[in-house]
């Protein structure tokens, strides 16, 4: 609907395909963009972690059945390393699939925006698979993941975790409710 939308009112768009390589959202914001040369700025070397397919899952589950766990989780997967990380295989077989058959879904809309792209970003667009695997019912973790959700589950566990937890769900929201009824703000 963007789309059709801004040829529908004329609007000239500028689009251009994104890839994980070093520096390339930089180049393409101040150099191609703002047509300026790129800041020599420190940068931080992860500015979007991100969690496995199997670390979502098990934070989903968590959210479920202890959601005040769930921030500190997702805290402690993200702070590993990816190399210290482990994928799961099955999991990573099973949700390509399933985005092939979405990108694959829509192949019109998608070929519609790669024709807006500059020669040589054009996008590959996926062939439905013959089937989805089923979704995998086992999750995948290194020692290091496994030692940091051990350590989450160990504080959960504390007097002092717990003590926390009654302060931020329980005792702090009844002070505000009782301060604002109280000054009437």
């Amino acid at each position: 609907m963007f789309r059709e939308q801004a040829d529908t009112l004329g609007i000239s768009l500028t689009v251009r395909s994104y890839s994980r390589t070093p520096g390339m959202l930089e180049r393409r914001f101040f150099e191609d963009w703002l047509g300026v040369p790129v800041p020599n700025v420190a940068m931080p070397s992860a500015v979007n972690p991100s969690l496995t397919l199997s670390e979502l899952a098990l934070i989903r589950q968590m959210a479920q059945t202890r959601p005040a766990l769930v921030e500190s989780l997702y805290s402690a997967l993200i702070d590993i390393p990816t190399e210290d990380k482990v994928q799961g295989e099955a999991m990573e077989r099973y949700s390509r699939a399933v985005a092939a058959a979405a990108v694959a879904r829509h192949r019109d809309e998608w070929q519609a925006w790669n024709e807006r792209l500059p020669g040589g970003e054009q996008l590959v667009i996926p062939d439905a698979p013959d089937e989805i695997p089923p979704r995998p019912q086992e999750l995948g973790f290194s020692e290091v993941q496994l030692a940091a959700i051990a350590a989450v589950l160990g504080r959960a566990a504390t007097p002092g975790f717990v003590a926390g937890l009654a302060w931020r769900q329980g005792l702090r929201p009844r002070l505000g409710r009782l301060k604002r009824a109280v000054l009437g703000t």
